[in-house]
């Protein structure tokens, strides 16, 4: 039974083969990790035979140890099913395999595989201290991969915020650059129990339950170095909001940058997928950004050709036949010759928008396309090769792992499902609202000749507490609405809101001046109306996040 050595978040996978493999930092391992508590020959891994399916585990008196199911281990220990190791500070799981997962069903070529992106350096993870190494270890490399291919400092502070909310879940954090300028995540109240690191003009505050446990300084620190590394190479803090070409071939990703766990990582993927020649399925309600997505994919592909979008809903079933595929000159009176969006989109790609409405005969047509690659024009009488990348978006749910495919034929579904992504909604990531209410209001203003002071607290409470069904659209509308009656040094305030967003910021009275008793009641009815989620609950107490917690902590009340 084969064995495998599984290396932390990271998810490398080594094939561990019959006999002795060597772990360590050393240039003669067998397998070789690069860490600062890995000593050159630290462990041994002993497979078996075919007949004997164990493997043993020898610490070679390492300086920091070996640990198996969270124990230190002296001398060797035999194991016979899946277990998860500790080399130094470095987690890795022994993973023993079925034979079907071990046996390739088909080999590639490996001779011309692309290099690896380097990692941290030993000088990067000596700073980070116990409680943030594996921050160290399995995400700070990422970010120095992110920060070569994508410049911009907007677009890192995003990444790092969500990154470090993602790693320290106790912590709340707020990336700024002055002048009083937040990049990415919440301003942290005067009344927080407050960490910070600063390096050059950037500055990252955190704070939490109990951030000295933690120990993130030294995160932060090469976080907000990275930063000024990024400030001092020239780049432009403000990339284009087009989400489409800049750079000659590099993709931009959307203005603001999200600071959603979520969002980065289908943008992650979506980066992956890109190159390839898979279509793609993009889902999610009205107005959560799937042609941004949609362009990105295409900016992000490196296809020559152009972006073409079409509306499948805005057509009648002729008039959208006509339309994808094309018409033929004479095959009704008075009708001239008209190329397709296919072939508009030969080279580049093609958005199917709204694609669940579209006519099951449409549905049949756009099937053979996909399959073969040739579009026949109505009324024409040879197909015409074509080179277009599909992507179809859809408000409506589609799965294309079920038999009831919803509105769109099963074959079809599964031909549009490359890959798919469903972007969430709004509500789902609050923590962008922010960024993104900030955005469209100086954009706004910007386009109406109008310098307004900005947003108020007040305001940016009742936009963070609304429910948003319209979704980022529906939010850079009541943006452009508030910049258009404010006036010139104001601040837009809730008075400045529609009607139904500034009554989501209705809250309790103010919890000053009343009893213990009726402070733990109104708190725990918050908590309870907003399902537990502090952030909405200070909101509606009107405080802030760091007081609810402290004033919970001397209640004693725990969610």
């Amino acid at each position: 039974m084969p064995w495998q050595l599984v290396i932390g978040r990271s998810g490398r996978r080594i094939p561990l083969t019959r006999g002795d493999s060597v772990v360590g930092s050393g240039p003669k391992s067998a397998v070789r990790l690069e860490h600062p508590t890995i000593s050159r020959s630290h462990a041994r891994l002993r497979v078996g035979d075919a007949q004997n399916n164990t493997i043993v585990i020898e610490d070679l008196e390492s300086s920091n140890g070996t640990r198996v199911a969270g124990r230190l281990l002296h001398g060797r220990l035999e194991v016979s099913e899946s277990v998860a190791v500790e080399f130094g500070l470095v987690q890795a799981e022994l993973r023993r395999l079925d034979e079907d997962d071990a046996t390739a069903a088909f080999t590639l070529d490996t001779s011309k595989q692309h290099p690896q992106p380097s990692t941290a350096s030993r000088t990067h993870a000596t700073l980070v201290a116990e409680h943030a190494s594996r921050f160290m270890i399995e995400v700070f490399p990422d970010l120095l991969a992110f920060a070569r291919s994508h410049p911009g400092t907007a677009a890192m502070a995003a990444r790092i915020y969500a990154e470090i909310r993602r790693a320290f879940t106790e912590l709340e954090c707020c990336i700024e650059a002055p002048p009083d300028r937040v990049l990415a995540g919440h301003r942290i109240d005067s009344d927080a129990h407050v960490d910070e690191a600063t390096a050059g003009r950037f500055r990252v505050r955190v704070h939490g339950r109990r951030p000295l446990r933690v120990n993130a300084a030294p995160v932060l620190e090469l976080c907000v170095g990275l930063l000024d590394l990024l400030d001092q190479a020239g780049e432009s803090p403000t990339p284009s909001s087009s989400g489409t070409r800049a750079d000659g071939d590099h993709a931009q990703r959307p203005e603001p940058a999200t600071v959603n766990p979520a969002v980065i990582e289908i943008y992650d993927r979506a980066e992956r997928v890109a190159p390839s020649r898979l279509n793609v399925l993009i889902q999610g309600e009205t107005g959560t950004g799937k042609e941004l997505l949609a362009r990105f994919v295409h900016a992000a592909s490196g296809r020559r050709g152009d972006f073409v979008a079409l509306n499948c809903a805005a057509l009648s079933r002729d008039l959208l036949e006509a339309e994808l595929f094309g018409i033929e000159a004479g095959v009704a009176t008075g009708v001239s010759a008209r190329e397709g969006r296919f072939l508009q989109a030969d080279g580049g790609t093609l958005l199917l928008d709204e694609v669940t409405e579209m006519p099951d005969e449409c549905q049949a047509k756009l099937l053979r396309v996909l399959q073969e690659g040739e579009v026949v024009a109505v009324g024409a009488r040879h197909p015409r090769r074509i080179d277009a990348r599909v992507i179809a978006a859809t408000n409506r749910v589609v799965s294309p792992r079920s038999d009831d495919a919803g509105p769109l034929r099963p074959d079809l579904v599964h031909r549009l499902a490359g890959w798919s992504a469903t972007l969430p909604p709004l509500r789902d990531r609050s923590d962008d609202i922010p960024q993104l209410a900030a955005h469209f209001f100086e954009r706004a203003a910007t386009h109406s000749g109008r310098t307004p002071a900005g947003l108020s607290r007040s305001a940016m409470n009742a936009l963070c507490a609304y429910d948003w069904p319209g979704n980022v659209r529906e939010l850079e509308a009541e943006m452009q609405r508030a910049a258009l009656f404010v006036d010139d040094g104001e601040l837009a305030s809730i008075a400045h809101l529609s009607p139904a967003i500034a009554g989501a910021s209705e809250r309790p009275a103010a919890l000053q001046d009343v009893s213990a008793d009726a402070q733990r009641q109104a708190i725990e009815q918050a908590l309870a109306s907003h399902d537990g989620n502090a952030t909405r609950a200070a909101q509606a107490l009107d405080i802030s996040r760091a007081t609810l917690y402290r004033r919970m902590r001397n209640l004693g009340i725990r969610r």
